[in-house]
């Protein structure tokens, strides 16, 4: 356990070092809430790092839960998840798997865009032959100085992470913070871990309202197709574009639809075999996704061995490619649902199949429209029924 004021970065007080049980170092020093010199953040948490905490998003989860609990118990108010605070932890925790050896971070901060803008830092270090975050929280709090952070009403939000090395260790680091320079919170800080990963707004630093935030910047929380869209997210189904919009209005291709099946299926084996499409270029994004769907039978394409991966996709398409990758047995009803598919249409059976699995409602006159252009806000809602 490691605690510290901020007085621009001066050198740490520490007293003393101990190993306590479940092998967690320490050292405990005052951590005094002082005034720190004011520095604007300018970075983000990139992708790489998101993925990392993503990986572990049930432990971190978990460990919030229980340390909030602990100290709502002994009267101290809980605290918030930051980010950053995690992006470091999870940092100095694969360092110290790294060296097989637990250490406290000298220089202690590495995620810059906190510099300047804490009054109060502290840390704590474990490691654990368990990979339960719910142990190592037990192992921090049945250690006095570790304990002492936890309960801290100094700090109000902090990052927790975690590291397995080659032989089954766990590493954790817990990265706490007493927010300073006048503000409300620290930039990058969230309500909860659950917050974060759900794509919630961050808590404004001025104390404001927070705006809820969707998944995408043009899908709000409010949207038709929020929790497919947000689904397909969260799965890496799909980043959207580099604008950060989805653009759930508009088309997709053939291409899309067989890559967006292929991430869902998690299907990683090879991919030869089936027929060969003279217009698939192997060296394109979707060439594996479309060689997939052509092994599986979930599209071999048109007689004239083309795929069309650049053709839009209609409702009816998608219908039976999302039928066939399920997979599933069904009985079409009798009578179809929507005026405008017969019973007769090579689609009826996927229609009929993905209308009782709530991935298609039809329009409000009776019809479903099958030869419309499907948009991805549509696509998202069909492909959620393989959740």
């Amino acid at each position: 356990m490691s605690v510290q004021n901020n007085s621009k970065r001066l050198a740490a007080v520490a007293a003393g070092a101990f190993l306590a049980a479940g092998m967690s170092l320490g050292s405990v020093a005052p951590a005094l809430a002082v005034e720190a010199p004011t520095q604007s953040a300018t970075a983000s948490v990139t992708s790489a790092e998101a993925a990392a905490l993503k990986q572990q998003k049930s432990k971190i989860i978990e460990f919030h839960r229980l340390v909030n609990q602990f100290r709502q118990s002994n009267g101290v108010a809980p605290m918030t998840f930051n980010v950053g605070a995690a992006v470091d932890a999870y940092d100095w925790s694969r360092t110290q798997a790294q060296d097989g050896k637990l250490k406290h971070q000298q220089p202690h901060q590495r995620y810059q865009p906190l510099e300047g803008l804490w009054g109060a830092w502290g840390e704590n270090v474990a490691y654990s032959s368990s990979q339960s975050a719910a142990e190592m929280f037990t192992q921090w709090k049945n250690s006095p100085g570790h304990r002492a952070n936890m309960l801290s009403e100094r700090f109000d939000t902090y990052g927790v992470a975690f590291f397995t090395d080659s032989h089954g260790r766990m590493y954790g680091t817990t990265v706490f913070y007493g927010t300073g320079s006048g503000l409300t919170h620290l930039p990058y800080t969230y309500a909860s871990p659950t917050a974060y990963f759900n794509g919630q707004a961050a808590l404004p630093t001025d104390g404001s309202t927070p705006q809820p935030a969707g998944p995408f910047s043009d899908v709000s929380t409010n949207h038709t197709f929020l929790t497919p869209i947000t689904w397909m997210k969260e799965e890496g189904v799909t980043t959207g574009y580099a604008d950060g919009s989805f653009r759930p209005g508009q088309a997709i291709t053939r291409g899309e639809a067989a890559s967006f099946l292929y991430r869902i299926s998690g299907d990683q084996a090879s991919n030869n075999g089936g027929p060969q499409f003279t217009d698939v270029d192997p060296t394109t994004s979707h060439y594996q996704a479309i060689r997939w769907m052509a092994k599986n039978h979930y599209s071999l394409g048109y007689g004239d061995q083309t795929f069309r991966p650049n053709q839009q996709v209609t409702r009816a398409e998608l219908a039976s490619f999302v039928f066939r990758a399920s997979e599933e047995n069904h009985t079409a009803t009798e009578t179809s649902p929507f005026g405008d598919v017969s019973e007769s249409s090579s689609h009826y059976l996927a229609i009929s199949w993905l209308r009782a699995q709530g991935g298609i409602s039809g329009y409000a006159d009776g019809t479903f429209r099958p030869g419309r252009d499907v948009t991805r806000g549509e696509t998202a809602k069909m492909l959620y029924v393989l959740k």
